[in-house]
């Protein structure tokens, strides 16, 4: 019981840690964009394509760790 308690106390820190850490990797990859985002706006790209953008860049950065992770995790069960 305490095992238990203790595990899904850790899973839910490791959960905290790795969503805190995304997003501040996508804040720092958007702010060093502004300018390239801004150039893109420019020429004609709409919000949403530049909203298509950011998403696919942090779908590329999530999925990687998702796949590792449910390997892990199989691999550990």
């Amino acid at each position: 019981m305490f095992l238990s308690v203790v595990t899904n106390m850790i899973i839910l820190l490791f959960s905290t840690l790795c969503i805190i850490m995304l997003y501040n990797l996508l804040l720092v990859s958007v702010e060093t964009r502004t300018y390239e985002l801004g150039v893109l706006r420019v020429i004609g790209l709409t919000k949403a394509g530049i909203v298509g953008l950011i998403l696919t860049q942090s779908i590329s950065f999530i999925l990687p760790g998702l796949i590792v992770g449910l390997i892990l995790a199989m691999q550990i069960l």
